[in-house]
């Protein structure tokens, strides 16, 4: 009896285990990159959390109605976003070159930070947070999704990287704001030394348009370059110098630095044009055979019905005549 239930148990945890109900649950283990950026975010929140706590420290009960929509009610530090910028948004490309075509070469991080709010009418808001020395300040206060022209939150791009790429591949990703151009770049870098972008832009922003990319889709960095140079021009070191010493010499009065745009020319055409170009062309020709074969079956047609009712014209007189 006690080696029948003892059979039985055995049998019992055999069927349990091959219908999955010992095997522990999967959790997702975070990857390098995620582990890196939770340990900035840490020792960020830990010297910041003063300086943020003053933003919403305004919004009380007392606050007028007509500002409850610009004034925060809270704010998400464990969504906040590392923000990078490259060393120089005026010559990206071709430091790009320079750098033996490395994209993570050309990227600095300065400890700025992009962190989700919520006004008290509810409303998305952002605080950006800028490290000055050793201490946090806040630059701006946005409200409004479209202000930094960024993905939302923390979790947002994390889940971002795991539909796109093996996350055990990818070893560094780095938010990248570009300021010259309104862009906004996901940077991923593998193991194998791949590298990608992910661009993503405000809603007054043409620059995507402008290279024919679309936001939120995976693009080597060999692509993005190249689609970037078949759109714009870079200005040279001494036009940069000069750009410089203006801006130091002379107050801004709104006429801010802008990117070149290439001049579309008969020899400087988009690859889009281009294939627009065969594209009509191609129809043109097609439209052309349809026609001709149209008309060669109408005549064709015509004839045949001719020689038929001249058949049967004189098939008929000859009848006649008998």
């Amino acid at each position: 009896m006690k080696k029948t239930m003892l059979k039985l148990e055995f049998y019992c945890c055999l069927l349990l285990v091959s219908l999955g109900m010992l095997s522990p649950k999967k959790i997702h283990a975070a990857s390098t990159w995620e582990t890196k950026w939770s340990q900035e975010q840490s020792k960020m929140s830990a010297k910041a959390k003063d300086v943020l706590q003053k933003q919403v420290s305004l919004g009380d009960a007392e606050t007028d109605e007509s500002e409850k929509s610009t004034t925060l009610q809270e704010y998400e530090i464990s969504e906040a976003i590392p923000v990078c910028y490259l060393k120089s948004d005026l010559s990206m490309l071709a430091d790009y070159h320079k750098q033996g075509e490395d994209f993570s070469k050309l990227i600095q991080w300065t400890d700025c930070w992009y962190i989700p709010a919520q006004t008290m009418t509810d409303e998305y808001a952002s605080v950006f947070l800028q490290k000055q020395k050793d201490a946090y300040d806040v630059s701006g206060v946005y409200f409004g999704e479209d202000d930094l022209y960024i993905a939302q939150t923390n979790s947002e791009i994390k889940k971002k990287v795991r539909q796109e790429f093996d996350t055990e591949s990818v070893d560094l990703v780095q938010n990248i704001l570009i300021p010259f151009y309104n862009l906004n770049l996901l940077y991923v870098h593998q193991t194998n030394a791949d590298e990608f972008v992910i661009p993503y832009e405000s809603s007054m922003s043409d620059t995507l348009e402008t290279i024919h990319e679309k936001q939120g889709r995976v693009y080597t960095v060999e692509q993005f370059v190249s689609d970037m140079e078949q759109s714009y021009e870079e200005y040279t070191d001494e036009e940069i110098k000069e750009i410089i010493e203006k801006n130091q010499n002379e107050p801004s009065l709104g006429g801010a630095t802008q990117p070149k745009k290439k001049m579309v020319t008969a020899t400087n055409v988009s690859r889009d044009s281009d294939k627009t170009m065969l594209d009509s062309n191609t129809a043109y020709r097609w439209g052309i055979i349809i026609a001709v074969v149209i008309i060669l079956g109408v005549a064709f047609i015509v004839v045949g019905r001719r020689m038929t009712n001249e058949k049967n014209n004189k098939s008929n007189s000859n009848n006649t005549r008998v």
